[in-house]
This record gives C-alpha cells, structure tokens and sequence, in this order.
C-alpha cells in the first residue's frame, strides 16, 4: 500500500512536482513494505527538481521512499517532513540498473523515526541537514552510498549509526546531552569522515600544517614542509599526552606525556630533556635480492647498500646480494635488477657493485624525490665511480658544536682513542658532586662493563679531565 505515489510510466521524468502544507495517515494495518509517500519507485517514473514541504508521513511500513527506476530522482528539495514508520522513517532505494539513482537531493529539518530513523543507501550526494532521529532502535543512521552527508542531526535514544559505502561524512554534534559518538563496530566503510565536538575521525589530512591556538584558520601558502605550529601569543606549550582512564595525562608520573615515533628531530630552540636518554644506532641493512631479465648468462654480479640517516649518519655495508646467471653484456634489454631496503630511519642509500674486487659506486637513491627511486634499480652496465666504504655504523653518534656539562660520572666505551677536545672544540666538563668533587672518567671493557683500568689513548682511568 502507498499513501502518494508520484507518476506511473510510461513518463520517465517527471519535474517540479510540489506538496505542501498536509498529512498523509494511515488509519488500517501497517503491512510490510507499505510505504506513506513514494517519490519514484520501481516501475515509476523518476522525480526531479520537486519541493516537498511542511508534510506529516505516519502508520506505515516506511514513511518516505526516495529511489527510482531509470537512473535519477534528484536534486528535490525536503523541507520539514516528519516522516515515521514502522521500518524506516526515511529511506532511499535504488531500483534502477544504474550505480545510483537518489541522487543530490537535499532534505533540511523534520523527522525521521523507526526501527531506522535514515536509511541512505540508494544514491550519493545526497544532503541530510538538523534531521531529527529519536528511538530508532536498531539504528538512526544507515550509510551506504556515495559522498552522502548528514550535518547537525538531533540523535536521541538510537542504536548505532552503520557506516558503509564511500567517502560519505557526518558532521555536527551528533551525541544527545554531548559524550562521545562513534559509528557502529560493524561499520565496513574505510574512507568516510566524521566530525564534531564528540565525534572523532579516522584521520584529518591538511596540506601546510596544523596551526594551535588561534582563533582563525591560517590559509598562508607555505613552501617548507608541513608544521604543527603555535600561534603567536598561545602562551602553552604543545604537549602529546596519554588518554589515560578518559583522562588526559599531561603530566610525567603514572601514566605521563605520550611517546613519539618520528624520523629526523630539528630543534632550533634547545632541548629540554627529563628521564632516561638513550641513543642507539641503526641497524644495518639486509643483503640486497638480485634478479636477471632479459637474456641469462653465466656472469656472477654481487651487489651490497649503504643506507644514511636523516641527519648524515652511515650504517655499515649490507651483507652481499648476487646473481650468477648474468648476462656478460649489460644493456637496457639484458639487466640486473637490485631490489632493497634500508628500513625506517633511513632517507637514502648508495647500490654498490662489485668490481675487480673493490666495491663501486653504482648509483645513490633518495626517497624525497620519488618514492619509486627507493625499490628496484636496473644494472644495465653503467659506469661507476670510486667509493669510500664507511668504518662504522655512525648512526648512533652525537655530535655537540659547545660544551658539554654532565652531573655524574661518564663512562667512556672502550674503543674511545683519548681525550678530545681543544680551546675551540668540545670539551666534557664534570660537575662537581657531594661523594667526588671533582668527579672521575670511567671506561668501558669490550663487553661495555664500566672499568677503572684498561683505558686506552693516555685517559687516566678514575681521573679528573
């Protein structure tokens, strides 16, 4: 049973259909399917450009059906239709072979209560503007679409709101009385967004950088990389801290700021540092894989990777990668093929390949320029140049331009050549303490145990510098 239904075929379109101003009520039995006002639907015609306005929709199955046969019901307008049913309150359905048939139809204010007060999965951009969703039970809101988005909707003693489709969004205070609002577990869309004072998205992408405390947006064209900045005057530090038990921690203690996975650290300010500090170095990088295309041979070609760290540190030479089924003469028909990884903390890296039983220069990659540079490389017999193999793993250094103060005993490793340092260098200077007012130097023993003996270089083991 159907309340009103637009137009039968054989009109395919029909354009600027007006309702306004009455109530469509079903007084008998509410049966399956019953629908109270049907604009299009199978076998229908298709309804564009409509205005439907200051309409009550009750005692039916669904109260108001938006879909079509042929491809678009669209760009109608919805003004305060209060539509409820025993199902749906409002749904769109798609009965056409196209990929979508409700399409850009915008419905602002009204009603829609049910077991599921929105239903939107028969279309895309469609517009869903302070919708009003209460004891809908199983769900208020059901997504499925393209590109669809609700903003501002009044959700009250609903079920979960189902998340599926594409690129559909959500915005607005979404959580009756405030509290947090998330779409339900079984949500199956990975590329929708939502957003609000209680409603947290998967990510927020920005171009230039995520300005903090200001009152305005910054919409100033940056050139350098993207930056998380404080406005001037902010006054507060930015501080990453824990949600510890729905309380966020900014503080050291129990729970403390949050720990920081990042690549390179430029600091132009100082560094204030409190706890434990350690530096360790990279590890070194695995033997490359080497793989022929073109014609085979019986050439054996061996291949190895230096990888450098942001801030020019060095890791040791990979363990070797070869193949000895080469082509004897390389070209850009029969080559070699190295593929690698440096892995995180790495930003370039040297191929190298051996040759005459020296290790050479192939060619030297660099992820900022293209991300493709950082995979396979092609051998085709090019020419290579002179390379330096580095001693030691250097990632894991620290280099200070000034003075370095320290509060309690150094202990020096055990490979350390002597003291360095001179009136115009660095120089490690020891605060006096209570127990050694002068403070000592200790080394370390090849297994890193500090030791007062075995110093190398003319350090004097226990001794002031």
């Amino acid at each position: 049973m159907t309340g009103v239904q637009t137009c039968a075929l054989p009109i395919y379109q029909l354009e600027y259909p007006t309702l306004a101003g009455f109530s469509i009520n079903n007084q008998g039995t509410r049966g399956p399917g019953s629908v109270g006002l049907e604009i299009g639907g199978q076998g229908y015609s298709d309804v564009l450009k409509g205005s439907f306005k200051n309409l009550g929709v009750g005692g039916f199955d669904v109260g108001t059906q938006i879909g079509g046969d042929h491809g678009c019901t669209c760009y109608n307008r919805f003004d305060q239709v209060d539509s409820t049913g025993v199902s749906y309150g409002v749904s769109t359905v798609n009965f056409s072979k196209y990929i979508g048939d409700a399409n850009s139809n915008t419905w602002t204010g009204g009603i829609a209560w049910g077991q599921v007060g929105l239903s939107d999965v028969g279309g895309g951009k469609n517009h869903w503007i302070g919708i009003d969703i209460e004891s809908s039970h199983k769900h208020g809101i059901v997504l499925a679409g393209y590109g669809n988005e609700v903003i501002s909707p009044y959700e009250e003693a609903n079920g979960c709101d189902l998340i599926d489709g594409n690129y559909n969004m959500i915005t607005g205070p979404l959580a009756y009385g405030g509290g947090h609002w998330t779409p339900c577990r079984e949500s199956k869309s990975t590329n929708s967004f939502w957003w609000g004072p209680d409603a947290t998205p998967n990510t927020i992408g920005v171009r230039t950088g995520v300005l903090f405390g200001s009152p305005t947006m910054d919409n100033t064209t940056r050139a350098e990389a993207v930056g998380l900045t404080l406005a001037q005057g902010a006054g507060k530090p930015l501080t990453l801290a824990f949600d510890a038990g729905g309380s966020v921690q900014k503080n050291y203690g129990l729970f403390g700021a949050a720990p920081l996975s990042i690549g390179k650290v430029t600091s132009e300010g100082g560094i204030a540092d409190k706890g434990y500090t350690t530096i360790n170095a990279l590890p070194a990088p695995h033997a490359p894989s080497v793989t022929n295309v073109g014609a085979p041979g019986s050439e054996t070609y061996q291949y190895a990777i230096v990888c450098h760290d942001w801030n020019g540190g060095l890791s040791t030479i990979s363990p070797t990668g070869s193949t000895t089924s080469g082509n004897a003469a390389l070209n850009s028909e029969n080559y070699n093929v190295i593929t690698w990884n440096c892995g995180s903390g790495y930003i370039t890296s040297d191929i190298l390949k051996k040759s005459s039983e020296t290790w050479q220069l192939l060619t030297k990659t660099d992820t900022r320029t293209s991300s493709a540079d950082y995979f396979p490389t092609k051998d085709t017999g090019q020419l290579l140049t002179a390379y330096p193999l580095p001693t030691r793993n250097t990632t894991g250094d620290v280099s200070i331009a000034g003075q370095f103060s320290i509060g309690s005993h150094p202990v020096l490793p055990y490979w350390l050549t002597g003291y360095q340092g001179n009136s115009s260098g660095t120089k490690v200077l020891l605060a006096s303490t209570t127990s050694n007012s002068a403070g000592q130097i200790f080394c370390t023993d090849a297994n890193g145990n500090a030791t007062t003996t075995g110093c190398s270089g003319g350090l004097t083991p226990g001794g002031t510098t």
